[in-house]
């Protein structure tokens, strides 16, 4: 219990630092020693505080260098998800729904904002997809869906792929590599059809194609 209270007496310290300006992403927080004094806790409570934070992506723990807030809540979310999936209250089609739903924004925000983005990066992983060797073209495959995020996508957007993918990528790959070849050339000719609509800024294309993919991963799942 009493760790607990001193870790949102923590939180609450870092939140407060945020919106005063005194902690800002990327800075080093004050010491261990300065905390504790400041809430007028043990140093080891607030050390275990920083353990929780660091967990969860608020802070990142520098052997060495010092706690730094980073805003990668990310780990966070994957890890809620995580339990959430183990528990059977959210299902990884759910998820991946989810993901389905953001990828297709994000593809439009990349149309409607005209983004730049690099169409050769794109095409040299779309070779490496179309091969379907294992595990490549699979790495291929999230690299090419994490820059359309990366792209277009809000930063919560980004955040939530992120979760999601961290508790549903090893699944997809593990079912992607038992996939017949009818599947895997559905999968490949989505994949292409993205390209095509980035190439030519077609969004209609685009944002039908990533509904067709996740239409034939709802089935592998």
């Amino acid at each position: 219990m009493e760790e607990n209270k001193v870790y949102r007496q923590v939180l609450a310290y870092i939140e407060e630092g945020i919106k005063n300006g005194s902690i800002t992403v990327g800075k080093r927080l004050p010491t261990e020693r300065e905390i504790a004094g400041a809430l007028h806790v043990s140093r080891a409570s607030v050390r275990e505080a920083f353990c929780i934070l660091d967990d969860m992506g608020i802070i990142e723990c520098v052997r060495g260098s010092g706690n730094f807030l980073t805003g990668m809540s990310e780990k966070g979310y994957a890890r809620l998800l995580h339990m959430d999936i183990q528990m059977g209250m959210v299902s990884r089609k759910e998820a991946n729904h989810i993901r389905a739903i953001m990828e297709k924004d994000a593809f439009s925000q990349i149309m409607d904002r005209q983004i730049e983005i690099d169409l050769d990066q794109m095409k040299a992983l779309l070779e490496q997809m179309n091969i379907f060797y294992i595990p490549e073209s699979l790495e291929a495959i999230k690299s090419f869906h994490h820059s359309i995020f990366q792209w277009g996508g809000s930063s919560l957007e980004n955040k939530i792929n992120q979760a999601v993918s961290e508790n549903s990528d090893a699944l997809i790959c593990e079912k992607l590599e038992t996939l017949k070849e009818k599947e895997k050339r559905q999968i490949n000719i989505c994949h292409n059809m993205i390209f095509q609509a980035l190439e030519r800024r077609d969004k209609t294309l685009g944002t039908e194609a990533i509904e067709l993919l996740y239409q034939v991963l709802d089935e592998v799942l």
